[in-house]
């Protein structure tokens, strides 16, 4: 194993210095290095690329896992320059498929032999990845299907490469101390777990299940069969699909499709798997999308998936929402409820609603979300607010399906598609299942604050007097504010008392001892006249003001 990390590091080290980006090492390392000494050892090829050309290059260079960190990096578009990201998302995962006898044995440690298993398949693989190929095969029942088949020794490369990455990223926080904020271990970290779930074939068969349970009542709207009796951890069998990528507008215009009514429903389908389900496609570029000639949409590669809590859907909803009203306050308001450090200097909410305006819709053209996206990125870039990986996920799939949605019909109205729906479902959050399930909890959680609260009075009136914090009111209105709130405090801890009373006076009353107690039976039932006389009173005093 020590071999196998040594060798790939070397490995790693000469591609870095054949495009060029040995240099930082050296620089940090060896001081003594001129920057023309430097310049000399980039390869004659690549000397005239621009850097963000050299860094792609290099990363297809490095393989699979450093291919698909690549990718990841491309959407992280709050972190790292709009024109590297565009450079990244040119990476093509795509290399030459291997021949079928080194795959057979997997395929078969899943599905058993090849002839009992299958009526006819096709030994050429129709599509390879990195990770993994495809071959189309045809079951006994007649069932066309398309067995995807992890490449042979890519979850050892991964082990191997994933520290190095790991150590990649600790150098670079070290060497340019300028992007720590950017998190990169952070970053390799999240990659970390999500590459290890996409080698599992497993979690993707079982995403694709959920999407199709999820889309039930839409029939236009689904992911491949799986087929689990011939399905693992290494291999995946999933019904085979007869469809164009949903960038094919001109197999639409063949098949009487309307591009737009298409463009339509992919965005209501994402807005649905966000917003409803809290779970959706994370990786909807035109490649994992296709459509059906007979125009249902068919999601595909569920290596990636996001998940969204419900209470984080709801601050996405008023994100949104504020976004397409212009609303810069409300924008704020809801950055900070992902625990963003958004600036309260005017400068900073004058340049944002800059971008909010500039970008919103008008009478003549719809609301440019992409512009908007680039726009409001680069803005927290200069203010150097880190965006959550969660809250950038979910941009970034609205981001893509917008994307496609502009290539089939240029002039969809973002604006027009998204607030009725998402105004809708805040006017329905209110009366969801789940609150109504909550209520009890509700009110339990209201009657503790209750109970607690002279405790809770007693204890901030001990630090008062102890001088452990002072203050002072010195605004009529706080002051206004202030005696109210300790009116009402009184009166709650004044009907507490009272309440108290009445249920103690009526326990004694009833307690077989004391109903024979002549003496105790009096004083009881004062009490319980007196406690509820004063109870009617501040009843009656509450009501008159």
């Amino acid at each position: 194993m020590f071999d196998a990390e040594f060798k790939r590091y070397a490995e790693i080290v000469d591609v870095l210095f054949y495009y060029g980006f040995g240099s930082l090492l050296l620089e940090d390392l060896s001081p003594g290095y001129e920057k023309l000494e430097i310049q000399k050892r980039l390869h004659p090829d690549v000397y005239d690329l621009p850097p963000y050309v050299r860094f792609r290059m290099a990363i297809e260079d490095l393989g699979a896992t450093f291919v698909k960190f690549g990718q990841i990096l491309s959407t992280r578009r709050e972190t790292f320059p709009i024109e590297l990201c565009h450079e990244l998302e040119k990476l093509q995962d795509k290399v030459p498929p291997l021949p079928f006898e080194a795959v057979k044995d997997t395929i078969e440690s899943v599905c058993g032999p090849i002839e009992s298993a299958f009526a006819t398949f096709d030994s050429e693989a129709f599509a390879a990845a990195s990770i993994s190929q495809v071959h189309r095969a045809v079951l006994h029942d007649g069932s066309a299907v398309a067995i995807k088949v992890k490449r042979p020794g890519i979850r050892e490369q991964v082990a191997v490469d994933l520290p190095l990455l790991e150590t990649l990223a600790e150098l670079i926080e070290i060497i340019i101390p300028n992007v720590k904020p950017y998190n990169p271990r952070g970053i390799v970290s999240e990659f970390v777990t999500q590459i290890y779930q996409e080698l599992n074939f497993v979690h993707e068969g079982t995403n694709a299940d959920r999407l199709n349970t999820n889309f039930s009542s839409n029939p236009k709207v689904r992911a491949p069969k799986i087929y689990w009796e011939y399905s693992g951890s290494t291999v995946l069998t999933m019904e085979f699909v007869e469809g164009f990528r949903i960038d094919n507008v001109e197999a639409m215009q063949m098949y009487g499709i309307n591009p737009t009514s298409l463009a339509v429903a992919g965005f209501q389908a994402y807005l649905q798997m966000v917003f409803i389900d809290g779970f959706f496609h994370s990786d909807p570029h035109p490649g994992n999308v296709m459509f059906t000639p007979d125009g249902t949409l068919i999601f595909i590669d569920f290596g990636m998936v996001g998940l969204l809590r419900q209470e984080r859907r709801i601050h996405f909803i008023k994100l949104l929402l504020s976004i397409v009203d212009m609303d810069v306050e409300n924008v704020c308001d809801a950055f900070r409820a992902f625990g963003m450090n958004i600036p309260t200097s005017e400068k900073f909410l004058d340049e944002l609603n800059y971008v909010l305006q500039v970008n919103a819709a008008t009478d003549v053209r719809a609301m440019d979300f992409g512009s908007l996206m680039d726009s409001l990125l680069e803005l927290m870039q200069e203010y150097e607010i880190q965006v959550p990986s969660s809250l950038m996920q979910v941009l970034k799939v609205i981001w893509m399906v917008y994307d496609v949605a502009i290539t089939l019909d240029p002039a969809f109205n973002f604006r027009k598609e998204v607030q009725p729906y998402l105004t809708k479902m805040m006017e329905n959050e209110i009366l969801t299942l789940q609150n109504v399930k909550n209520f009890p909890h509700l009110l339990f959680t209201i009657a503790t604050t209750i109970a607690d609260l002279p405790r809770n009075i007693t204890s901030v009136m001990q630090n008062v007097s102890s001088g452990k914090f002072t203050f002072t009111i010195k605004s009529p209105e706080l002051q206004a504010l202030s005696t109210a709130i300790s009116h009402a405090t009184d009166r709650m801890v004044m009907g507490l008392l009272i309440g108290a009373l009445v249920v103690g006076s009526s326990l004694a009353l009833n307690s077989p001892y004391l109903s024979t107690n002549e003496t105790f039976s009096w004083f009881a039932g004062a009490i319980y006249v007196i406690a509820v006389t004063f109870g009617i009173m501040l009843l009656l005093k509450a009501i008159m003001e």
